[in-house]
């Protein structure tokens, strides 16, 4: 029979796809090994140093009801007797317990603090990875990615999204302590009593086996919200981009309940996913109870009234039940609460994704000006393959030479152009600089060696003069 803390791990880590969207986080935390290190060793100390506070109070409990009768005692020699003084009198030996429980307390408290600080550290240096990982993963990518995604999609995920990610950080980091501690709960509580450990381990066993549909539940739910939100997301950032467009043409109104309708549907979606979590506590709560009292009715008119289990034993049993009911309650609630987020975990992850996003392979010769002439040779480009803007183009531009593209709107200007800094790269055909495939060369020395106007400028926020002298140091 498998302890409630394994169960409730066992079910953790075997949710579907958890360690394949959440492996993101376990993976960072490579880059900071020693902070990551700290996460899982303090927890295990504050632990540690409870199950000492619990075994103390069992032998405090013993010299308060029964005084006069066998001191209590650990097996260690040296321990018992210059430690817990069982030679010495019972007032004594109250004392000397006493003095340890408080001990393993201010212990257990300094690495719960160690906890939660290096937690939080974890989850602030799990940002700047990601952070830094999406604005690497931005600047690789082709153009042509972004002509294919809304900027609100890729806000969304590195504001809303991420910020999601700290939350669940910090569940992790609760879940790892309060998993460690009843996990030392369940071991004690096992050397007292076998008999009701069995019994607790089989009522809460059923119950959390009543609660992982539902969390399920709520791990799906959460999937509607990340999409709605990052629609809206959308939807707002074109709406501030095209605010021009939208008075130009008088469409106030139209928009208005477009924007209207999005931000109703992240409200459906939440209310869904509010629904489901919101239950998860209350009903843990109701369940938790029952066993308890349960668990106290049968110790005493079965255990105690038989001999079986000594009043001091049972009252420590049953103090170990008050404090195990509401950790396995947090971390019951906790896992209902990763499981919200686990839509935000999925939208980082495609975005990091490699696979599916097209990349500008680099190259590796170094420009520094043009010797004779610019060559076009058969280019073909397009969008899309089923749309060819440029066909079997040839052309020359000797150095020196000046050029000027004549056509019709539409008729692939300006993407000719575009071809010249590599923002896209021929479907068919080369561009030639100096004989040399453009593809060869490191297009950020190329790209320094041109000065380009563009159609539409962008002005950062930023001063005028930070604007004229960008990007120089």
């Amino acid at each position: 029979m498998k302890s409630t803390p394994s169960i409730l791990f066992r079910r953790l880590l075997q949710t579907t796809q958890f360690w394949q969207d959440n492996g993101l986080i376990f993976r960072e935390a490579r880059y900071f090994p020693g902070i990551a290190a700290m996460v899982i060793a303090a927890p295990i100390l504050a632990a540690i140093f409870e199950g000492f506070g619990i075994g103390f109070l069992l032998g405090f409990l013993q010299n308060l009801v029964d005084p006069n009768g066998e001191p209590f005692q650990v097996g260690v020699r040296w321990f018992d007797v210059w430690i817990l003084g069982i030679n010495q009198p019972d007032l004594n030996r109250l004392y000397r317990v006493s003095g340890l429980i408080l001990f393993s307390t201010w212990c257990r408290a300094v690495f719960n603090y160690l906890t939660f600080f290096y937690t939080d550290l974890a989850k602030a240096r799990l940002v700047d990875r990601l952070y830094t990982r999406v604005f690497e993963q931005l600047g690789a990518l082709s153009l042509s990615f972004f002509n294919q995604v809304r900027s609100g999609d890729i806000i969304n995920t590195l504001t809303t999204e991420i910020n999601q990610l700290q939350q669940m950080m910090r569940m992790l980091g609760f879940i790892i302590a309060k998993g460690l501690v009843v996990l030392v709960y369940a071991l004690v509580a096992l050397k007292i009593s076998w008999q009701l450990s069995l019994l607790t381990v089989l009522l809460f066993s059923l119950a959390i086996a009543g609660l992982s549909n539902l969390n399920r539940r709520v791990r799906a739910a959460s999937f509607p919200v990340s999409k709605t939100r990052s629609q809206f997301t959308g939807l707002a950032s074109e709406l501030i981009t095209g605010i021009r467009t939208v008075k130009a043409f008088a469409t106030q109104d139209y928009e208005r309940r477009r924007y209207s309708a999005a931000s109703q549907d992240i409200v459906k979606a939440a209310k869904v996913a509010a629904g489901r979590l919101a239950l998860v506590r209350p009903l843990s709560e109701g369940l938790a109870t029952t066993i308890l009292v349960a668990i106290l009715l049968v110790g005493m008119t079965i255990l105690v009234g038989n001999n079986l289990l000594q009043v001091p034993a049972l009252l420590t049993f049953v103090f170990i039940l008050f404090r195990m009911v509401p950790a396995l309650h947090e971390l019951n609630g906790d896992v209902a609460t990763i499981q919200s987020l686990q839509g935000s975990i999925h939208e980082i992850r495609n975005l990091l994704r490699t696979d599916d996003k097209p990349y500008q392979q680099n190259g590796h010769l170094p420009f520094t000006c043009i010797e004779r002439a610019i060559q076009l040779v058969s280019v073909d480009f397009g969008y899309s393959a089923q749309n060819p803007v440029l066909k079997d183009v040839t052309l020359t531009i000797e150095k020196g030479q000046t050029i000027a593209l004549v056509g019709a709107s539409g008729a692939g200007k300006s993407t000719l152009v575009d071809l010249l800094p590599r923002f896209y790269d021929p479907t068919e055909g080369a561009i030639l600089i100096d004989g040399v495939d453009l593809r060869q060369f490191d297009i950020n020395t190329v790209r320094r060696n041109m000065a380009i106007v563009s159609q539409d400028t962008f002005i950062f926020n930023a001063s005028v003069r930070d604007n004229i002298a960008y990007g120089s140091e």
